[in-house]
């Protein structure tokens, strides 16, 4: 059986005037390249943020802003934003929540980015 080809990329075959749009907007590019990473892999920063938040697996963890947030709630409501946190944290129903509104951000974002970000040319 014949094997598939391999996709491969190096810088070299860009197109000349994508590069030079890259070298006039180093910051630009740099977000428009990570935004582009995060509208598929959403979950590469909404697990860590949930982590870095308090939001653990088998509930919010003492001494962080979830816990801290959870106290003064006192009882937490289903389905409410603290609760689709929790959830996602736990790999619960509120995961496709969590990440589709990451991906709903870096869309705006990425319209932001093109629209407002001044132009060096």
């Amino acid at each position: 059986m014949p094997k598939k080809p391999t996709f491969r990329f190096s810088i070299t075959n860009v197109p000349a005037v994508v590069l030079e749009w890259i070298t006039a907007h180093p910051g630009q590019s740099a977000l428009l390249v990570a935004n582009g990473f995060l509208i598929f892999t959403p979950a590469a920063l909404t697990g860590p943020l949930l982590a870095t938040m308090g939001f653990g697996a088998s509930g919010p963890i003492a001494g962080t802003v979830a816990a801290w947030l959870q106290s003064m709630l006192g009882n937490v409501g289903a389905h409410s934003i603290f609760a689709c946190l929790q959830s996602a944290a736990m790999g619960g129903y509120g995961v496709p929540i969590v990440n589709w509104t990451m991906q709903a951000y870096v869309v705006i974002s990425e319209a932001a980015i093109l629209r407002f970000w001044p132009s060096k040319a």
